[in-house]
């Protein structure tokens, strides 16, 4: 009886196995289908088709630094610049001498300017413009680690944050704003919508109204409407 107890456990353990090997080998065929799929969506200019197949890539096999790589790449290519480097520091964890890798990041650092808070401010706001809001809250963030009291950095960021429907962090970011750039009206206009959002409408009236008594003319208009009301 023990013998076979033995012999059935033994039977498990290799069944086991070989369902495991099966596992990784499927893992690692959708690996290379979506990466090869991501690499001809590159060529093709569909990056958001492109970033897709990547993430399905690395998502089949998180551990491959050649699927990271991918992403990182195709990141890279889309202008998103933060992602890129979040991306390239993860292929470089699994494989820290991937070369292309090494190589890439370094050519994209140049590029990101580290250390400068308007430039890291600028790639925020067009990244809003494309709606990659991961990509402008990264880059927004840096500006305000960079220079934490500059309001139109912490202005930028609680932008980023607000259009990404995160308002408790957004409001956050422009009250801590509005200490230091009480004059920018769009600030103030932008706070207005929040809070409008939030259901304070008596604290939205008064940021309009402050908006506007800096010359905003949408929200001149829209403290018009709301006395009409």
């Amino acid at each position: 009886m023990a013998k076979q107890g033995s012999k059935a456990k033994s039977t498990e353990k290799a069944e086991t196995s070989t369902a495991q090997a099966s596992q990784a080998t499927e893992a690692q065929k959708r690996a290379g289908t979506a990466q090869a799929q991501a690499v001809w969506a590159m060529k093709e200019g569909h990056h958001k088709e492109a970033e897709v197949a990547a993430r399905a890539a690395t998502d089949a096999q998180p551990r491959s630094a050649e699927m990271w790589f991918t992403l990182a790449w195709v990141l890279h290519e889309s202008d998103r610049l933060f992602e890129a480097d979040t991306a390239y520091r993860k292929v470089l964890a699994l494989d820290a001498n991937h070369e292309r890798a090494q190589n890439n990041q370094k050519n994209l650092r140049r590029v990101m300017k580290p250390g400068n808070a308007a430039a890291h401010q600028a790639h925020a706001v067009r990244a809003i413009g494309r709606k990659q809001f991961k990509e402008a809250e990264l880059a927004a963030q840096a500006a305000v680690d960079l220079q934490p009291e500059n309001g139109e950095m912490l202005f930028t960021l609680g932008w980023v944050l607000h259009e990404s429907k995160r308002f408790f962090e957004a409001l956050t970011a422009y009250e801590a704003a509005s200490k230091h750039a009480a004059d920018n009206a769009a600030l103030w206009f932008n706070m207005g919508n929040l809070l409008s959002q939030l259901k304070r409408s008596g604290d939205a009236m008064n940021a309009w109204q402050k908006a506007s008594d800096l010359g905003h003319e949408k929200a001149a208009r829209r403290v018009k409407r709301e006395k009409a009301s």
